[in-house]
């Protein structure tokens, strides 16, 4: 579980760069964003009984409170760096193909929770340019196309119960929910697509909620593969 954890704090700081380049946000959503890592470090203290994660929660949490806009900052790269280096600390095979599938899945569950967390922003703002949330969204399509590869393809992937039958344990069933769930987050951030074109106000609401949708298959199928 802190190892989950630590991999979903990575992805939400990477995708937080691409949100500072915009330059439209004001300091409270980035506030927001750390606000959230820094309970996700403060559960793995607790889960995990490593102090090391409360002063990195306190690091977090103290220089969240600034007032200006939000842009891309030293801070946030700094944030990334020291997420990224606690995510990788957590591995316990640093094999290439390891290595690749850990960058995939916290690319992918990081910039899917970041584009839903940003379209609450949306709802609360109206009136913002929306094409930090469009580039979330396609930057996670092109994520998805990877990650399925090296999901599916490499060593101990999911070909061998897709393709060559071997038992996933229950007959079945795991990869098949891995496959369904990766088909609804494709079919979900196609859909949140196409509602942004849309003008009026209700299209921030839909796509929202599409990316709601999107986020828990998305975990959904990533965590699938860990169990299996």
């Amino acid at each position: 579980m802190t190892s989950y954890l630590a991999l979903i704090v990575f992805g939400l700081f990477l995708s937080l760069l691409m949100v500072g380049y915009s330059k439209l946000f004001s300091k409270g959503y980035e506030t927001l964003i750390n606000l959230v890592c820094a309970g996700l470090y403060l559960v793995c203290a607790i889960v995990d009984k490593n102090l090391i994660f409360v002063p990195l929660a306190i690091l977090f949490a103290a220089f969240s409170f600034r007032k200006g806009k939000f842009t891309f900052s030293p801070i946030t790269l700094a944030f990334v760096l020291v997420s990224g280096i606690v995510m990788f600390l957590q591995l316990d095979s640093y094999s290439i193909i390891n290595v690749v599938r850990l960058l995939a899945s916290a690319v992918f569950v990081g910039f899917v929770s970041q584009a839903m967390l940003l379209g609450h922003w949306y709802l609360v703002q109206p009136g913002l340019n929306r094409t930090p949330v469009k580039n979330l969204i396609h930057t996670s399509l092109y994520v998805l196309g990877f990650y399925i590869i090296v999901f599916t393809f490499f060593e101990n992937g999911m070909g061998k119960y897709i393709f060559e039958g071997e038992e996933d344990g229950w007959g079945g069933l795991l990869w098949i929910m891995w496959l369904g769930n990766l088909v609804l987050s494709l079919g979900l951030l196609v859909a949140s697509k196409y509602a942004l074109k849309e003008k009026s106000y209700t299209a921030v609401m839909a796509t929202t909620g599409l990316l709601y949708l999107a986020m828990i298959s998305t975990f959904a199928s990533d965590i699938i593969f860990r169990v299996i």
